[in-house]
């Protein structure tokens, strides 16, 4: 190629495995002379009159007949090439049937060389992995930046490419590699340790691979076309950190689609014009093409190009910009799509599949994403045939689909043959088609009846555990899981089987007793069985063990640093009473007074969170424990009829409650010999959910003489979390995670008003279970409510990319035993919704969503302060709401065990247990969910609480009844194949549900 340029010529390359129907289609374009091919193709191209140079060694004297008549010493100078002489001709798909000539300049190649002059990716010393087609302008791109910048191309052998890549990167020391997506998911960081440069496009890059591999490379994110007009996002260098995409030689505006005179506004839609000297000349024999796509200088321009020479290219794909200037691509504003990374006409397709089909029929191509399978894309054939031509049987579908695949192989690439068919009745002639209800109503079949109309076979999995390990984790989930089953297969799912976060937890206590060093993330990173199986008999070297030992529990009297959430909690309670909640134990029946005293002080003995001191230390909340002796336990007579008025007085003594001084008390009401009511104060700083249980089963147990665990640590807990290489890798994963998020604005907040914004309002709903109809699809009915949220903010606030708080358990992490850790490990994390890409189905959004809760688990150690710092611009101070979805429920998990199973003479002790806690202002709008197992419908319960001088009570009924009607629609398969398409509210009712909406002072 380099010979050729320098001789003043111009190449085109090709892909030897297209169809020599397509091959000769674009050498008739081209009308080239010599053809540089492989001996093993040399004979494809002989008969059709081209000269063929299958044998380089021999080159001089295949060249000297045509040429002989020029001086050979004369020969050997450069030509005089100009910057406008043609260099390349690239090959892309063509919306008329054939393949479209993308004609670039010298001048494009070399200016865009400049462009590239500060990269380091191509600097000498640097080794470039040639992994692209040759076929297409990014291989030859590889190859000319390669050798201009003085690097090394290392250039892998077909099967290296396609079996071995990641063992071919290591041997040949490859510094930097462009490869798309789908590829990337193939290899992993620690397997090639020289790369330093990646970049990748061609496909979509998921939030997923960039944390992947942000801090193992530079890592840089692609856009660009056949064309020209290249854009790059670069999170490593300086230059390029922004929100989305910056351009690269050159400018881009974005204008009206309909009219390129009109450029359009931050945040509106509009088609990408770029403005460049490094554009292609134009389309191969297709002026009109050409005149279309680039164009002359707009009037708001045509200064500019007078003055600087700039050319134009319609790009065709519709975007927007962000606040800093970046630009994020939303889709096309046509039928083109991208498989397997190259661009594709579908047009392209339909006009092949018209050809290969018998006359008079119909045909439309869609690309489809199984409901199942939403990350597998199939490109998809619909077809109508003929009345007289319809198809009767199976065989007949089977023996159509066969034909029409062999037609398309001779004249198209093979990722250009459909990979479904899908024959339909009738298609419009006028081909005014809903291509949108096409793909869902082929996404509802499902992955293997798409691979079936292909007539690609599928392995079901076999009903019966194959291997030891499958019939150990079989055994240990019919103990853990709610939906029990007589049978659990290898196919079987961890969350269609009704697992959850809670399940995983039991089931990583019940593992490790059994001696496999599970977690819940690798459960949720393999819910399959037979998967889960496989890494088990990988990884089941590292026993149960190796996981980090804990100290049994003494009397920790050292210092500690509090958690961010113990931190607020004991900050609010000593303010104005947040947080200072109360456990009360009903006792009815002979109650040894005495055994229940001497039980609450052992109690607080075992549990030293139960004597803690919070206080400043060095402007820092520190956590301490103190002896039994400080806390109290008072005794209180009264009446049945001033039960609960005494008791309303020992609630708010003391409330709020200073720093400095032990939080927990004891309050004994003795009502009658028969009748006495225990009350334990604490703080949320003190005891989460589980915490709660566990207080009470080892009360019950100490009451009662039982044997009790010995209590897990909580300072070795504190410690564990506050390692720096775990606060380390949390900050890193939540800043990624969090870049360029905003958070929507709900309520207008003043810093001298916010203890009259009590959460004092209170708005419930209460729904069917849709735990069933989203468990079989894979998610969890967290994961749903999440995105339910999240479209109701987006619907509220017009922002399309929000993010809220999730009140987390904070127990998904490798510390041995954290279930049984008492202690506040809860915290607010952040969760994301983006509905700004084009073309996601619902189905993908709870997918990445549920996705990111996995992969995020394990960083929700980090504080909630920490996290918020991550948002926007790093100032903010609180959640605007906050989602609560309770798996476990506290008053439904006290009040499992009503009987103490305590017999004072004849006497049996029962206990009700109940809880009390003072609303205060934690957020604007604060969502808690919750199932209710006992009842027979209606059984999920939504409380939305407000304040009341903040939001009208119609307001937030208004917001309640658009949630609960998203997460009801996110149950129905028809939605979940839909696009997603949010409801559209009118100034007047948005400004009603947020009134305060563009007024928020922090």
């Amino acid at each position: 190629m380099v010979a050729i340029w320098k001789a003043g010529g111009a190449v085109t390359t090709m892909d030897p495995t297209y169809p020599d129907k397509r091959l000769q289609s674009m050498l008739q374009e081209t009308m080239c002379k010599l053809i540089f091919v492989d001996l093993e193709h040399a004979s494809r191209f002989k008969k059709i009159g081209l000269q063929v140079i299958d044998d380089l060694e021999h080159l001089e004297d295949d060249l000297v007949g045509p040429i002989n008549h020029k001086d050979l010493e004369r020969s050997w100078e450069i030509a005089d090439v100009k910057p406008d002489h043609l260099a390349q001709v690239a090959w892309t798909s063509g919306s008329t049937g054939r393949p479209k000539g993308v004609l670039h300049s010298h001048g494009r190649l070399t200016s865009e060389h400049n462009s590239y002059k500060w990269n380091l990716e191509y600097n000498g010393g640097q080794r470039v992995l040639q992994f692209g087609s040759y076929a297409y302008v990014a291989g030859v791109n590889d190859t000319f930046h390669t050798f201009l910048h003085g690097a090394t191309l290392c250039i892998p052998s077909e099967s290296e490419r396609t079996s071995c890549l990641a063992d071919f990167m290591k041997g040949a020391g490859v510094t930097r590699a462009y490869l798309t997506p789908s590829v990337l998911r193939t290899i992993s960081p620690d397997l090639v340790p020289t790369l330093k440069y990646l970049c990748v496009g061609g496909e979509t890059v998921d939030r997923d691979l960039v944390e992947k591999w942000s801090n193992c490379v530079h890592l840089s994110s692609l856009y660009g076309a056949s064309e020209g007009g290249f854009m790059i996002h670069q999170s490593a260098h300086l230059q390029y950190l922004s929100q989305g995409l910056l351009p690269i030689g050159g400018n881009a505006w974005l204008v009206c689609p309909n009219d390129s005179e009109q450029l359009v506004p931050i945040g509106v839609p509009g088609e990408i014009i770029f403005e460049s000297h490094e554009l292609a000349l134009g389309y191969l024999n297709d002026p009109q093409k050409t005149a279309k796509t680039f164009i002359d200088p707009p009037r708001w321009a045509q200064k500019r190009a007078n003055l600087y020479g700039y050319r134009y290219l319609r790009m065709g794909d519709l975007a927007r910009y962000e606040s800093d200037g970046s630009i994020v691509i939303l889709g096309r504003a046509d039928n083109q799509v991208k498989i397997n990374g190259q661009r594709v006409e579908l047009q392209d397709v339909e006009y092949h599949l018209h050809q290969s089909l018998p006359t008079d029929s119909r045909a439309i191509a869609e690309i489809v994403k199984p409901i199942d399978a939403p990350n597998t894309k199939f490109l998809t054939a619909f077809c109508s045939l003929p009345s007289g031509e319809q198809l009767i049987s199976l065989e007949d579908q089977r023996l159509m689909i066969q034909r029409l695949q062999e037609r398309l192989r001779l004249s198209v690439p093979a990722h250009m043959v459909p990979r479904a068919f899908i024959f339909l009745d009738d298609i419009p002639g006028d081909y005014k088609v809903d291509r949108r209800k096409l793909r869902a109503d082929a996404s509802q079949l499902g992955l293997k009846a798409l691979l079936k109309t292909a007539e690609l076979s599928s392995v079901p999995a076999s009903d019966l555990s194959s291997t030891d390990m499958e019939s150990t984790i079989a055994q240990l989930w019919t103990q853990i899981l709610p939906r029990k089953s007589p049978h659990i297969a290898p196919s079987d799912n961890f969350i269609a089987l009704g697992g959850d976060s809670v399940a995983a937890m039991r089931l990583v206590s019940v593992a490790r007793a059994n001696g496999l060093a599970l977690t819940s993330q690798l459960i949720f990173e393999h819910p399959v069985l037979s998967d889960l199986a496989a890494v088990m008999e990988s990884t089941n070297s590292c026993s149960a063990s190796s996981v980090d030992t804990v100290a049994p529990a003494s009397q920790e009297s050292s210092r500690l640093t509090a958690t961010d959430f113990q931190a607020w909690a004991v900050e609010v309670g000593a303010q104005n009473g947040g947080w200072i909640d109360h456990f009360i134990y009903d006792f009815t029946g002979a109650l040894d007074v005495g055994r229940l005293q001497s039980s609450c002080l052992q109690l607080a003995m075992d549990h030293p969170i139960l004597r803690a001191v919070f206080s400043y230390s060095a402007g820092s909340v520190v956590t301490f424990s103190t002896s039994t002796n400080m806390i109290p336990f008072e005794y209180h007579d009264c009446s049945p009829t001033n039960l609960e008025a005494t008791s309303k007085a020992i609630f708010y003594r003391d409330r709020p409650a200073a720093l400095g001084l032990p939080v927990s008390r004891f309050d004994l009401l003795v009502v009658s010999p028969m009748q006495h009511r225990l009350i334990l104060r604490i703080s949320h700083a003190q005891y989460d959910s589980v915490s709660a249980r566990l207080i009470h089963d080892h009360l019950r147990h100490l009451y009662l003489g039982q044997p009790t665990l010995p209590p897990v640590s909580v300072a070795e807990y504190l410690r564990y979390i506050q390692r720096h290489s775990i606060v380390s890798a949390a900050k890193r994963y939540w800043r990624g995670s969090l870049r360029g998020s905003q958070m929507p604005v709900l309520a207008r907040h003043s810093t001298s008003s916010e203890a009259r914004h009590n959460l004092d309002g209170e708005v419930r709903r209460y729904r069917a279970d849709l735990a069933a109809a989203l468990m079989p699809k894979g998610i969890t009915l967290a994961t749903a409510v999440k995105v339910a949220w999240g479209a109701t903010l987006a619907t509220l606030t017009g922002q399309m990319d929000v993010v809220f708080g999730d009140f987390v358990s904070g127990r998904q992490i490798g510390f041995q035993d954290v279930g049984r850790v008492v202690c506040a490990c809860v915290n607010f994390a952040a969760v994301r919704v983006d509905f700004d890409r084009d073309g996601k189905t619902w189905y993908e959004v709870l997918q990445q969503v549920q996705r990111e809760a996995l992969t995020g688990s394990k960083h929700e150690v980090l504080g909630w302060r920490k996290i918020l710092g991550c948002i926007g611009t790093g100032d903010l101070k609180r959640w605007s709401s906050i989602v609560n979805f309770i798996t476990v429920d506290l008053e439904d998990q006290l009040d499992e065990s009503r009987a103490w199973d305590a017999v004072t003479g004849t006497e049996k002790l029962e206990v009700n247990v109940g809880y009390e806690e003072h609303q205060f202002d934690k957020t604007d709008l604060w969502l808690l969910v919750r199932r209710l197992p006992g009842r027979k419908s209606a059984n999920m319960e939504f409380y939305l609480r407000y304040s009341k001088s903040r939001h009208s009570r119609s307001a937030v009924e208004g917001i309640a009844d658009l949630f609960c009607d998203t997460l009801q629609s996110l149950s129905t398969d028809e939605t979940l194949s839909m696009e997603v398409e949010l409801p559209v509210l009118g100034d007047a009712e948005r400004e009603r549900l947020i009134p305060y909406k563009n007024s928020c002072t922090d």
